[in-house]
């Protein structure tokens, strides 16, 4: 039998578990980042019963659970419309989220699971995924560049409560395969 990593969309009846593993996940990696009370901010700004349902009752925006053998064991959030370069106007789809929880780590799920979300993509019209990993973050960084993600460019978070030496963020994308072109 084969392992099996699949990506389901969170409906809105699925809020509560959706906020469960989000603030799990995010809590687990990112606690250490915050100064004063910014991760209580964040967490109610991002993972908050209100603007969950917002993202969730966008056209623009999808959440998914990462599934390993039927399993929760994670999550994504996709913007199916991000402005990725302010200077052409070019528009992408920006990989938001992508959290598993910290037992399943280092199991290949990940990448099964970005997999999944880049042959999700392939026949929309968009041409780019992309996302913003901290500098900081060198394994996650690898994990995108084996998965054949190219630095873009650096920026930097604007959230005041976090630690600023760790507010560096390289923008990473991948081209998507426009099949509609290949047809023609």
């Amino acid at each position: 039998m084969t392992d099996s990593v699949t990506l389901v969309k969170v409906g809105l009846n699925e809020l509560s578990p959706l906020q469960v593993i989000c603030k799990i996940t995010y809590i687990r990696y990112f606690q250490d980042h915050w100064r004063a009370n910014g991760l209580d901010q964040y967490l109610e700004e991002q993972f908050g019963a209100m603007p969950l349902q917002v993202d969730l009752s966008s056209d623009t925006i999808d959440y998914f659970f990462i599934t390993f053998n039927e399993q929760r064991v994670g999550y994504l959030k996709i913007n199916y419309h991000a402005e990725f370069d302010s200077s052409n106007h070019q528009t992408g789809c920006e990989l938001e989220k992508m959290y598993l929880l910290p037992q399943n780590k280092s199991q290949g799920i990940g990448e099964r699971a970005l997999n999944a979300l880049v042959r999700l993509l392939e026949p929309t019209p968009h041409n780019i995924l992309f996302l913003h990993v901290l500098d900081t973050n060198k394994k996650a960084i690898r994990f995108y560049e084996k998965l054949g993600f190219i630095f873009y460019s650096k920026m930097r978070l604007d959230y005041i409560h976090f630690k600023e030496d760790l507010k560096g963020l390289n923008k990473m994308y991948i081209p998507l395969k426009d099949r509609n072109s290949q047809d023609k």
